[in-house]
């Protein structure tokens, strides 16, 4: 403004405004000044808008941009989606983010956040959000589409929350249930306000943003443990198929070792019996019997 007055240029500004609220609205503040003709300034004609939606929106999606390059770059999926917690809040801090996500190992969900979540609301969440049936967790797990609560304070397990979060008064709450394939529930990214007079335009917009972008990450963690599993069965099916070539040269090698075994035993068998000496044939019965048992072995090991 001041420059504006020197030189008579018009002027253009964003300004976060305080309005002694934890939400604060973006303005774009712009004028025009009109000069005399000795070129001084006399008037301004100037306006006030309201740009919250579309900062937010450009901010979001600089946020995601970087996320998805971190994805491509195959990071780790519990730091993937911490950042993107960690996004939401610093765009709008009057936000709290989270991110639960359906374990393998627990039958419980798996909660992730943002480094500057307060260890308070962790505690709450935890405790309450993922054990009781009726919370809100399980009533965005529950749907297909954006859940939204006006006021947590309805809720009486939340009545005592808010009062061991040190008045940090969370108001509000939206959710959307996060899919892989588009079709599986794989979890839900959940925002918790301290306002709730943030206009739910904006709410939304980060809402769909951010889960699109925790959808790719996790179908691209599945994908990757599928990938490990195929490998794992390729392997395993390399590692028989070579067992398998082994133990075919084996046999056969022993086949014919066996069958010189069974050659000369036939020949030892009619000394015997031209002598008449039974001990003898009896001995050589039990190699023919013996024989016959190695020969099934190797049958089976040709399979």
């Amino acid at each position: 403004l001041q420059i504006a007055l020197k030189t008579g240029n018009s002027f253009k500004a964003e300004i976060r405004c305080d309005l002694k609220r934890p939400y604060k609205r973006w303005l774009e503040s712009r004028g025009e000044m009109s000069v005399d003709n000795n070129n001084r300034p006399y008037r301004m004609i100037g306006m006030l808008q309201d740009i919250s939606q579309e900062v937010n929106m450009r901010q979001m999606q600089q946020a995601m941009k970087n996320i998805l390059k971190n994805i491509i770059e195959h990071e780790n999926l519990e730091q993937i989606l911490s950042n993107i917690c960690s996004a939401i809040h610093d765009i709008e801090p009057s936000i709290h983010c989270v991110i639960y996500l359906a374990s393998r190992q627990q039958d419980k969900p798996e909660l992730h956040h943002g480094h500057n979540i307060p260890q308070s609301l962790i505690h709450i969440l935890n405790s309450i959000t993922v054990g009781d049936e009726h919370s809100e967790l399980i009533q965005t797990l529950a749907q297909s589409e954006i859940i939204y609560i006006d006021d947590l304070n309805k809720s009486p397990s939340w009545v005592s929350a808010n009062q061991m979060l040190n008045n940090l008064n969370l108001s509000a709450f939206y959710g959307q249930p996060l899919f892989s394939d588009g079709e599986t529930t794989q979890g839900a990214l959940c925002l918790y306000l301290q306002d709730n007079l943030i206009p739910k335009a904006i709410v939304t917009q980060i809402l769909e943003t951010a889960s699109r972008v925790a959808a790719v990450a996790i179908d691209g963690q599945l994908q990757s443990d599928n990938r490990q599993k195929i490998q794992q069965q390729l392997y395993h099916s390399q590692k028989m198929e070579s067992i398998g070539h082994l133990t075919g040269g084996i046999a056969h090698d022993f086949n014919n070792i066996l069958g010189s075994i069974v050659g000369y035993n036939s020949l030892a068998k009619k000394i015997s019996t031209k002598h008449k000496d039974k001990k003898l044939s009896s001995y050589l019965n039990e190699v023919s019997i013996a024989s016959d048992r190695a020969r099934d072995l190797i049958s089976q090991m040709m399979i």
